[in-house]
């Protein structure tokens, strides 16, 4: 596998690279993959029921044509999550910013041209950029593995099947790194989620619970809070409780081999 090169400096890498997700999105919300189609066929053959066969069948059977028209398969194009396969070796001109800047640029292209819906909101306001493109979203995982080359999965997974989870995993990850990686009297940028700090903060010392459930004012030294965009399908909350002690520490290893004991992880910039 050729080494993945994202130039920026290059405007054909560019359109390389970003053509590739793009077209990787587009199979993603056009094309059935073959292993769904093959589970739908042996379902619809073994099905007893009428009402239920004709129903697997009316479904593959759109799915087909949506893939024949270059049709979303689904009226829900979901939120727009990739997942990186990263060779060790694997030489990204960029870096990963470069990387996650061409596959937003590739969601929007794919919004805009119609096979993706604008449905990614900003969870408060219900804001909605028409792009599906928000504060942590889209959502990036990676896995690092041999080789030289990197792999590209997306997957829309949608608003319906979410309805009573609404990628809870996005909201837990972040409430575990704002518990664990935001330093206590930080505050969020934005005014509405500073806020809510700032009553939650109030409100469980208002519990009159305090250390070990002694009673006082002190039951939290902070509170915390970042977000998502989220689905207009709904909206995910998380919660993560850290110990007042907060155990932590961060290193920099800086490019010339020295090393620096950092007072605050940074995670969320200055926060």
């Amino acid at each position: 596998m050729p080494k993945a090169d994202f130039r920026y400096e290059n405007p054909l890498y560019s359109i390389i690279y970003e053509n590739a997700l793009f077209e990787t999105i587009k199979r993603g919300a056009t094309v059935i993959s073959e292993d769904v189609k093959d589970a739908f066929v042996a379902a619809i053959e073994r099905e007893t029921c009428p009402d239920a066969k004709s129903g697997l069948a009316a479904t593959l059977q759109s799915m087909e044509m949506s893939a024949k028209r270059q049709n979303p398969l689904c009226v829900d194009t979901g939120w727009p999550i990739f997942y990186f396969k990263v060779g060790n070796k694997c030489e990204l001109e960029g870096g990963f910013m470069a990387l996650e800047e061409s596959a937003r640029r590739a969601v929007a292209k794919a919004t805009k041209l119609g096979y993706l819906r604008a449905t990614m909101k900003h969870p408060l306001t219900g804001y909605d950029p028409g792009n599906n493109i928000g504060m942590n979203i889209p959502d990036f995982t990676y896995q690092f593995v041999e080789g030289d080359g990197i792999e590209i999965s997306y997957a829309a997974k949608g608003g319906g099947s979410e309805c009573f989870g609404g990628t809870a995993n996005v909201a837990a990850n972040l409430a575990k790194e704002a518990a664990c990686l935001r330093t206590v009297g930080s505050h969020h940028p934005d005014p509405m989620f500073r806020k809510i700090e700032e009553d939650l903060y109030e409100a469980l010392n208002s519990l009159d619970i305090g250390i070990l459930g002694a009673g006082g004012s002190t039951s939290v030294l902070a509170v915390n809070v970042e977000y998502a965009y989220t689905h207009i399908a709904g909206i995910a909350c998380a919660t993560s409780t850290n110990c007042m002690v907060a155990r932590r520490a961060s290193t920099r290893i800086c490019a010339d081999g020295r090393t620096e004991v950092m007072k605050s992880p940074m995670w969320f910039g200055d926060r």
